[in-house]
């Protein structure tokens, strides 16, 4: 694998097509006014209540300020076999309270000390009690052959390290989560499947193949090889007991695991002395066999998927999370696939998804089987289905997450994540979950009393542009669930602001129209603005003509249609 595989995703990115010109502006413009906010106000501007909404909110950069957690060195056995991990306790911790907790795996091949423990202390910062450790074969544990990427095992060490966090005093128990950067995704995702104490899980960047997607990476005979020297070796090491290796990374042998992955050959990222920089060989069939894709359909606990377009294999993770069977949220975000194992804002936006799904979904034992269905469409962070939850698309470097501690603050008191004041990023995704479900007395309980919607660019006798109180709005949508078969809106990005009332998010609609069983996509930019958890203020942008040529003009029907996204 080498940097060209892991941004494959950018071919599919192209296919797609890009943005609308209009999108791109929009987002430009509110994002330049949230960060200027002096020149709100000045000649131009106008009345427009979108800038004037910002003014006093400036978009946040990335954060890392939280206290830090602390470490223990710890040993536990899996199979017999000793492995040593790093637990790791959230700072002003009450020890006479019990806290959920998460195991963390990192990418193939990799150590604790290398994206685990990036991870690890992050998640412990805002509450968690974390486990970051060395896989049998790897690092500091025990097992042998060195170095052996084995599926079967690393799956079962996870489940092992699930029952030594049941151990930890500090732990509930029945508030045990898993995550999944990169390959670690698929493992997690297995061991949820067979271990019933993992109750939550989420993948960061995953690496999720099959059969197919292998050859059309690597080629049928470049899969074919690997197999056969993997066979090979497998065969030389139960006949003789050696072990031949390849570099797990290189910048000029071919035959490495990983070819020219600037994570692996940069010391101040991967290339640490911890990490072996080897693979065994015949670690290749059981990774060649290991279907990630495969295993969807058995994921039954809640679920949170963290992906781009820049990513590995992005098409197959929207098929994975498609098919998962439980309640799931989708994040679609953006970043180069390394960029999620170290870097920020890459790593703080994960971080701030990852709380809220972890507080949102690791109960207690009381409420966990009332827990909620999360689905919404993918984007940058939301919870639910096809969502995007709550990660977050601080793009290219415009916007970035707010603190993991801003969003599961610590209590000192408790040592327990305090459950975050509600923000605007959260009702958001409420919103579109609402509308996707039709579940109009949902939607509606997310409005002020004195609520405003506004569509600047609604056309004109097809739509107002401006709806004014909760019973107004009630009446736009009332014709929601009888006008529409189906409705998806796929979070693309979440651009949070210093301001937590105040958030733009940009999401697609993908919507089927009952009357004519024709399709209405758009493309839209939404800016929320609430207090006290309630919508006072919200102003969508999309293009009319799209909207124009899928309702047409009769301005009788016009209340009968709803609002531009439904």
């Amino acid at each position: 694998m080498n940097e060209r595989l892991y941004e494959s995703g950018r071919m599919e990115r192209l296919a797609r097509g890009k943005r609308s010109t209009l999108t791109c502006v929009l987002v430009a413009v509110l994002l330049w006014f949230a960060a200027h906010p002096a020149q709100a106000g000045r000649p131009g501007t106008g009345d427009d209540p979108t800038l004037l909404a910002l003014v006093g909110a400036s978009v946040s950069g990335s954060k890392n300020e939280t206290a830090r957690p602390v470490m223990s060195r710890v040993t536990f056995k899996s199979d017999g076999v000793d492995l040593v991990g790093s637990l790791y306790m959230p700072p002003g911790r009450n020890p006479d309270k019990k806290h959920p907790a998460i195991v963390v795996v990192g990418p193939w091949t990799q150590v604790k000390e290398q994206t685990a423990t990036t991870y690890a202390k992050a998640l412990a910062s805002s509450g968690f009690v974390t486990l970051a450790f060395d896989f049998r074969f790897f690092g500091e544990s025990g097992g042998e052959p060195r170095e052996y990427e084995s599926p079967p095992h690393k799956i079962k060490d996870i489940r092992a390290a699930v029952a030594y966090l049941r151990t930890v005093s500090s732990v509930d128990s029945n508030r045990i989560g898993a995550l999944g950067v990169c390959f670690g995704a698929g493992y997690v995702v297995a061991a949820a499947g067979k271990e019933p104490g993992i109750r939550s899980i989420a993948t960061v960047a995953a690496w999720l193949h099959d059969e197919a997607s292998l050859k059309a990476l690597f080629g049928t005979d470049e899969v074919n090889r690997r197999r056969t020297a993997g066979e090979a070796a497998l065969k030389r090491y139960e006949s003789t007991g050696e072990v031949e290796y390849v570099p797990a990374h290189s910048t000029s042998d071919k035959a490495a695991a990983m070819f020219n992955v600037s994570f692996y050959s940069d010391p101040k990222r991967g290339q640490i002395p911890q990490w072996k920089n080897r693979f065994a060989v015949l670690s290749w069939p059981g990774w060649l066999d290991f279907d990630g894709l495969a295993l969807a359909s058995k994921v039954k606990v809640p679920l949170m998927v963290m992906h781009s377009d820049g990513s590995a294999l992005p098409g197959n993770v929207r098929r994975f999370f498609d098919a998962a069977a439980g309640p799931k949220e989708l994040c679609w975000t953006r970043g180069d696939h390394t960029d999620f194992y170290d870097r920020d804002p890459y790593v703080a936006n994960a971080v701030s998804a990852l709380v809220n799904h972890f507080s949102a979904t690791l109960v207690s034992a009381k409420s966990s089987q009332t827990s909620p269905s999360v689905e919404n469409s993918g984007g940058p962070a939301r919870r639910v289905r096809s969502s995007a939850p709550k990660g977050v698309d601080r793009t290219e470097g415009k916007a970035a997450s707010e603190s993991a501690s801003k969003r599961a603050n610590l209590s000192e008191s408790s040592g327990e994540p305090k459950p975050a004041r509600v923000t605007a990023v959260q009702v958001a995704r409420k919103y579109l979950l609402a509308l996707e479900r039709k579940d109009l007395e949902a939607f509606m309980s997310l409005w002020a009393d004195d609520g405003v919607q506004e569509m600047p660019y609604a056309p004109e006798g097809l739509l107002p542009k401006k709806w004014t109180g909760r019973e107004e709005i009630r009446r736009q949508y009332s014709a929601l669930p009888t006008n529409f078969t189906f409705m998806r809106f796929p979070i693309t990005a979440i651009h949070e602001t210093s301001n937590p009332e105040v958030a733009i998010v940009e999401f697609r609609g993908e919507i089927e129209i009952a009357a004519t069983r024709k399709r209405y996509d758009n493309t839209y930019v939404g800016v929320f603005r609430i207090k006290e958890g309630k919508i006072t203020h919200y102003t969508e942008y999309f293009d009319p003509i799209i909207y124009t040529k899928a309702f047409g003009n009769p301005p009788a029907t016009t209340k009968e249609q709803g609002p531009a996204h439904d």
